[in-house]
């Protein structure tokens, strides 16, 4: 979730979380050497310690809390967690003769934190890896995207064919309509562009 957040506030937190550290830091080394912190230097050590327990117990816990409360992920950004399959439709066409590319099965795996996600999309002939992710929440309508830039490497026996390129694709899903369904669309370099549809099949 933590891409939701504006660069300004990222700024800020980061900020924050420096000067506590630093504050913190100092109070333990002064402690040490049994000398007495000061009581703003022993409330920002006791803040590091609980924020950071805080932070990894959240990064652990937080997509299980949301599976017991589901309304949370309408909140922040639903746990898209998991592989999904299903089917891209592409406006590439076959080299040589023009002909429309059929649909394409495929299995996309998704690994989120609280603080990453990430996209991996394998076929029968390929497989893509994301480089850059972005969430987009829409609070209002209950629907969450996740765009992402990716690179794409054919297997060897398809290149004369399928050359390896690069896209950006998003992959959205609408809350009040199947939780557990994905439409998107991805554009690459190639010219070409396609829709994607998938379900999930299993979470992680």
């Amino acid at each position: 979730m933590w891409h939701l957040l504006s660069a300004r506030l990222q700024v800020i937190i980061v900020g924050a979380a420096t000067i506590v550290v630093v504050y913190g830091i100092n109070a333990l080394m002064t402690h040490l050497t049994e000398k007495h912190a000061g009581f703003w230097n022993y409330l920002s050590l006791a803040a590091t310690i609980i924020t950071t327990g805080l932070v990894i117990a959240a990064q652990f816990l937080w997509f299980k809390l949301v599976s017991w409360v589901p309304w949370l992920q309408t909140k922040t950004f639903p746990n898209l967690n998991g592989t999904w399959n299903g089917f891209m439709h592409s406006t590439y066409k076959v080299p040589g003769t023009g002909e429309a590319w059929p649909p394409i099965l495929t299995t996309i795996t998704i690994r989120q934190t609280l603080f990453s996600i990430s996209v991996t999309m394998k076929s029968g002939e390929s497989t893509s890896y994301s480089s850059r992710e972005t969430l987009e929440a829409d609070y209002a309508n209950k629907r969450f995207r996740v765009w992402y830039s990716y690179s794409n490497e054919p297997k060897a026996a398809v290149r004369d064919r399928s050359a390896p390129h690069n896209g950006v694709a998003f992959l959205e899903i609408d809350w009040d309509d199947n939780q557990n369904r994905l439409v998107g669309r991805y554009y690459n370099d190639r010219g070409s562009s396609g829709d994607m549809n998938i379900e999930r099949a299993n979470r992680t």
